[in-house]
């Protein structure tokens, strides 16, 4: 079963001892709202909210959202001082339809050599490997593949691939911004032609990260 956000809302804020009078101050977001997030009367927050809220609790976006762990458990994963420990997702990224977060917990760790990352230029990014499925980011991306998310690269205006958050789904799409709109809109774009592209306000959706990097069997 998933859980909701709004829970590990309030556990992040009774861990940190910050009443929601006090995150609100923190913030900058209203009593009333947070008090209707920790409700679970909000899926998702719109804009830079969640970005917000993580800060202010001394956690991740990606853990408030999706409960993944700083830390890796196992003790078994490899530690020194050269290599990163990714957090792999057992869920996967629907390219078509959307995928389901049936596990909110690093199934486990990539310890990827810190050397390659600065060969690649990953070296600060904010990392976490997961799947894909189905066939609308074909064939760019083919279902089965492994891709890495740049959490600290949400910025569709130079365009891009990029790992959505809709409600309790994840989607990858081609992301465009659409200049001159007010409201903002953005382009959510698949690769196959046999898949249609949709505008959607920048503020309805949440933006996890860029993907940079896949890897598929040959």
């Amino acid at each position: 079963m998933t859980i909701h956000w709004s829970q590990r809302l309030k556990q992040a804020s009774a861990t940190k001892g910050i009443s929601y009078a006090e995150l609100s101050r923190l913030t900058g977001i209203s009593e009333d709202s947070i008090n209707k997030y920790a409700q679970g009367a909000v899926d998702q927050p719109r804009g830079t909210t969640m970005d917000v809220l993580a800060k202010a609790l001394g956690v991740t976006k990606f853990w408030l959202l999706f409960g993944q762990e700083d830390q890796p458990k196992d003790t078994t994963t490899p530690t020194a001082s050269n290599i990163l420990n990714i957090p792999s997702f057992s869920f996967r990224a629907g390219m078509g339809g959307g995928g389901i977060i049936s596990d909110e917990r690093p199934q486990e760790y990539w310890p990827v050599p810190k050397v390659y990352l600065r060969h690649i230029r990953l070296e600060s990014a904010d990392l976490a490997a997961i799947a894909v499925e189905g066939d609308s980011m074909s064939p760019t991306l083919e279902s089965g593949d492994q891709i890495l998310i740049n959490q600290n690269d949400k910025n569709p205006a130079r365009g891009g691939i990029f790992a959505i958050h809709d409600s309790d789904t994840l989607v990858v799409k081609r992301i465009e911004k659409i200049p001159g709109t007010d409201p903002a809109m953005i382009k959510l774009i698949s690769d196959n032609p046999n898949h249609g592209a949709y505008d959607i306000l920048a503020d309805s959706t949440q933006i996890i990260g860029r993907v940079v990097w896949f890897a598929r069997r040959i």
